[in-house]
């Protein structure tokens, strides 16, 4: 499984399913083109969500302009833990982000196991 990491200002570090982010964006593209006729909804989901998760730069771009912290909190694993006040939220779009084939153990937060 592939994972987006993102990192803030406080140095922490999360990862994110590309699954997820994937799926939220062929949910948009698929009923934006459904609705215009353009397909049935299930075949362009499938289209898009093949197509995005073959692509690391559409990955980054989608999560980072029409994502927030809100929206991926709930699917976040925190990798690496340092105590900082952060306004997610406002740093979302601008937060280091790449994405990894899989996690490693030794990145795992072990406060959280």
């Amino acid at each position: 499984m592939k994972y987006l990491i993102v990192e803030f200002s406080d140095r922490k570090r999360y990862a994110i399913p590309t699954e997820f982010i994937a799926d939220h964006r062929a949910k948009y593209y698929a009923k934006k083109d459904s609705e215009r006729g353009l397909g049935r909804y299930d075949v362009i989901y499938d289209e898009e969500l093949f197509y995005v998760m073959d692509d690391d730069y559409k990955l980054l771009d989608w999560a980072s302009n029409n994502m927030d912290w809100k929206g991926v909190k709930d699917q976040a694993i925190l990798l690496e833990t340092k105590v900082e006040p952060t306004d997610y939220d406002k740093e979302w779009t601008n937060a280091k982000m790449e994405v990894i084939e899989r996690i490693k153990p030794s990145e795992l937060d072990d406060s959280l196991l």
